[in-house]
């Protein structure tokens, strides 16, 4: 289920699915996985508890979470396209990640 606070006064509706499409695709090539990768299994696999992931982005980090000590991620992306992907995403998640639609400012 997605959260939507899109309504809120003043916020400006962000979607870039051009850019969605070909970062997903560049971010996904064996080579970018390669060097990013270790870097996400490094960095994410510090997480614990409750975590709040801001620009969640396509949700590349969401495998990376260790549900031996993250309980969830809260994941906020501004980007409607961005987290068309980010959905995509949640099933390689092994811990709850509830995603919201929102800029940083609005929370």
């Amino acid at each position: 289920m997605s959260n939507d606070v899109s309504h809120v006064s003043g916020m400006k509706e962000i979607s870039s699915p051009r850019f969605a499409a070909f970062y997903t695709w560049m971010i996904d090539q064996p080579l970018v996985r390669r060097g990013f990768d270790p870097l996400r299994r490094e960095t994410v696999g510090q997480a614990q508890g409750v975590v709040l992931e801001v620009g969640a982005g396509g949700g590349q980090n969401f495998p990376f979470y260790d549900q031996s000590r993250v309980v969830r991620v809260e994941a906020v992306e501004p980007d409607e396209a961005m987290l068309v992907e980010a959905r995509r995403r949640l099933t390689a998640a092994s811990i709850p990640i509830p995603l919201t639609r929102a800029p940083l400012e609005v929370l």
